[in-house]
């Protein structure tokens, strides 16, 4: 894979903005890596995010796509409440639609599976738009702490 968008490092204003169109709103984290609001109450020091996609195929598809985001936080306590708040949360959105309003298209997530096991939250979704632009398309997603 290879970077297809700049790196941004710097504070919680790399995010990604908050998720007033996204419902519900605390199913936010699941869909898009990276949320402001999901790290409002976490000190947060350094953020990097960044966007990694293998080369298009002869039908112009990516078969890889990774977007993440780090988060620096002040302690590896910081980190662990932050984690044990976030894993119920996670897991509540099991079985939930999230929905994301465009302008001219809506996006909707179907939360197939929500885990929190080993350390990591887990997310199984498949999106799709509901206008049929985009067919049903299976995503993953996954968040975890690490001390340095």
């Amino acid at each position: 894979v290879q970077v297809t968008s700049p790196i941004e490092v710097g504070g919680t204003e790399v995010l990604r903005g908050d998720p007033e169109n996204i419902s519900p709103a605390e199913c936010a984290a699941l869909i898009h890596a990276g949320i402001r609001y999901v790290y409002q109450h976490v000190p947060a020091g350094a953020v990097a995010t960044g966007i990694w996609e293998s080369p298009k195929d002869a039908r112009g598809a990516r078969s890889v796509s990774v977007s993440i985001a780090v988060i620096d936080v002040d302690t590896p306590d910081d980190a662990s409440a932050w984690y044990r708040d976030a894993a119920p949360r996670w897991q509540s959105c099991q079985g939930s639609t999230v929905t994301q309003p465009m302008d001219a298209i809506t996006f909707s997530d179907n939360v197939i599976q929500a885990d929190s096991a080993d350390g990591f939250l887990t997310a199984n979704l498949v999106v799709s738009t509901t206008d049929g632009i985009i067919t049903p398309w299976p995503l993953q997603r996954a968040v975890t702490t690490a001390s340095h």
